[in-house]
């Protein structure tokens, strides 16, 4: 079993899904709907720590830098 201690980058709202992405530096995602904080997703988007993470106005998504 893996204990994991999370460090996070600032959270990242999307208003065009009405989410909200927070990503950890150990390279989680973590997505909640942003009226009702409910858990919509989560999952391992890297092997590597992730330093960075910033919103994709374009998208609505995000952008989520590594190395």
């Amino acid at each position: 079993m893996h204990t994991y201690t999370h460090t996070y980058t600032p959270a990242q709202i999307s208003e065009k899904f009405g989410l909200v992405y927070v990503v950890s530096k150990l390279g989680f995602v973590f997505v909640y709907d942003l009226e009702s904080a409910t858990a919509v997703y989560r999952n391992r988007i890297s092997p590597d720590p992730v330093f960075l993470a910033c919103p994709s106005d374009s998208t609505g998504g995000i952008y989520a830098i590594n190395r």
